[in-house]
């Protein structure tokens, strides 16, 4: 739910840290993998994680106010759309790379 910058927290852009802490942890996770899947399987690991952080800043940039544009919000609403839906995709990748690691 989208909050007026006047009454924004701190803890308002909680998702930009989040993002920022899943983006880390890929990258910790992609360094333990063996050598041979790191280009091949753990690319788009790495590319999928910077895609949720980039729109969450993206998004975040946008600021809701009273005489918010509809072009404005819907940019906003698309950019937390597009952070889930690769946050989502990166699920699935670290799903698949960790099956693919468990049988090989």
């Amino acid at each position: 739910m989208s909050v007026y910058k006047s009454r924004r927290k701190d803890a308002a852009a909680e998702f930009i840290s989040l993002s920022r802490r899943l983006r880390v942890a890929t990258i910790q996770a992609v360094k333990k993998f063996p050598t041979s899947y790191r280009w091949i399987v753990t690319n788009n690991m790495l590319t999928l994680a910077a895609e949720v952080y980039t729109n969450a800043i993206k998004a975040n940039s946008i600021y809701v106010h009273k005489d918010m544009s509809r072009h404005d919000f819907e940019l906003r609403r698309r950019y937390l759309i597009l952070a889930v839906s690769s946050a989502e995709a990166l699920l699935g990748e670290i799903t698949f790379c960790y099956e693919m690691v468990d049988t090989g």
